[in-house]
């Protein structure tokens, strides 16, 4: 079992009438069959991200795409129809250089993670960690 820390902080001083500032910090428990930073080449196909399957407990996803890919690359489940950026099995649509770090699973082989991305090429560089 390991421990995966998250911190999330969110700062304005003018995007609002009133400056916002926050941190979360969060100590995420990995404990399943599936952990590790991978990186995949993307593209009109879907790859699978998860490399087992996910328990009912769900897992952790950080994924990053890096600022020098030219395309989106959507995240998504196997199940829910084909990716793009309109399709209702996509959660998380990344363009180059953005980051993302959400909890996902539902427990069934039809719920795996998959990624997909707009051109072939694109990078996606990711962790996945089973609670």
């Amino acid at each position: 079992m390991g421990t995966l820390k998250s911190t999330l902080k969110l700062e304005s001083t003018d995007l609002f009438p009133t400056p916002v500032s926050f941190t979360v910090v969060n100590n995420n428990t990995v404990s399943g069959d599936v952990a590790g930073f991978n990186n995949v080449t993307v593209g009109t196909s879907n790859v699978l991200l998860n490399l087992a399957s996910i328990d009912a407990t769900g897992a952790y996803l950080y994924a990053q795409s890096p600022s020098t890919n030219s395309g989106m690359v959507y995240i998504g489940y196997t199940g829910q129809g084909q990716l793009a950026n309109s399709a209702t099995g996509t959660f998380i649509v990344l363009s180059p250089g953005d980051v993302a770090f959400a909890p996902v699973g539902m427990g069934t082989a039809a719920n795996n993670v998959i990624a997909k991305a707009s051109a072939a090429g694109q990078q996606l560089n990711f962790f996945f960690g089973e609670k």
